[in-house]
């Protein structure tokens, strides 16, 4: 059972009711008694849920369930009224949503889809729309139509919140879905949710090991968590694992980028970076871009003349040897 006496229902209540005691026609006053039922109503209808998931239920969770259902109908009766009273007095297309939410909360599968429909006829990029109504194909069991308005809802949608709730119901429904899940491990890293941003990116590695989006995104992800010592460990097993010359030079050259941060801004790379550069030097060489193979090669020298002298040597005698002040490719 909600209470109305818990911290956040005894302080809206108080809030509430103060606004009703100064203005009792107060228009804000009749939508925000339509949120705060609405609220409950979910909270309430995620604990009914609970319940009614049970394989078998105590004489007090019976008697939890009764009045869990009660509350839900009287919070259902209190949502419904305030709202449709709000639009009829000239309300937006916001509280049109609220209202079709809300008959979903009620289980009033068909008004909630009229009313979403036509807010969709209204404004067609209306992503909470379609994520609702995805809902309800759900509650129908028509998990083809729920996916596709899903799918809508994660391209229209542009709060970060709601379009990783909507990848994750994807997901849940198309596990196979790459795309999304990389697009979900990309919106965690956008949230900073870091944690769920690496583990998502794990799975991706797992099903495509030559993935070059998942090793650079759990790169960032624990460069994030301050950990770059296992950015590094992604990064390397990236470059042995992508096919193409282009992607390992990416790879290499975000090692290069993740070890100059953690030494420091104008500070010589260690052996991470340095190595990262005479690998992207070669690869420049087998591509015919001895330009730039150059100019790593020169960097390697310059940071530190003995780093594998012989080896940077030879392969800047392949290129013509190091860049010169005067050369202009070297400013």
């Amino acid at each position: 059972y909600l209470p109305d006496t818990g911290p956040v229902g005894r302080t809206s209540m108080t809030v509430v009711q103060a606004i009703r005691q100064i203005d009792p026609s107060n228009a804000r006053l009749v939508v925000a008694e339509g949120d705060l039922a609405k609220a409950k109503m979910e909270v309430a209808s995620v604990m009914r849920n609970v319940l009614k998931a049970k394989a078998s239920r105590s004489a007090s969770e019976e008697a939890q369930l009764t009045a869990l259902n009660k509350q839900i109908a009287d919070l259902y009766a209190v949502a419904i009224a305030r709202y449709q009273a709000a639009i009829k007095a000239g309300g937006s297309i916001d509280l049109s949503v609220k209202l079709g939410q809300a008959y979903l909360l009620g289980g009033e599968l068909d008004l909630a889809e009229t009313e979403l429909k036509a807010v969709l006829n209204r404004s067609p990029y209306r992503a909470d729309a379609y994520e609702y109504l995805a809902q309800i194909n759900l509650l129908r069991g028509d998990k083809t139509s729920a996916l596709e308005r899903y799918r809508t809802a994660l391209e229209r949608s542009r709060d970060v919140e709601q379009r990783i709730r909507v990848a994750e119901a994807i997901l849940t429904l198309d596990p196979n879905d790459t795309s999304v899940r990389l697009r979900l491990a990309k919106l965690y890293s956008q949230d900073s949710q870091w944690s769920a941003a690496v583990r998502v990116y794990e799975a991706l590695i797992q099903a495509d090991p030559t993935s070059e989006e998942a090793y650079s995104g759990i790169a960032d992800a624990y460069v994030a968590r301050g950990d770059s010592d296992e950015a590094l460990q992604y990064l390397r097993r990236g470059v042995t694992a992508v096919k193409q010359d282009a992607a390992k030079i990416r790879l290499y050259e975000q090692i290069v980028d993740v070890d100059q941060a953690d030494v420091g801004t104008g500070k010589p790379l260690s052996s991470a970076g340095l190595d990262a550069l005479i690998e992207i030097a070669k690869l420049d060489i087998t591509r015919g871009d001895t330009s730039d193979a150059q100019a790593k090669l020169t960097q390697v020298q310059t940071a530190d003349k003995k780093y594998r002298a012989a080896e940077v040597q030879s392969l800047l005698d392949q290129v013509g040897g190091p860049l010169t002040t005067s050369t202009p490719s070297a400013l």
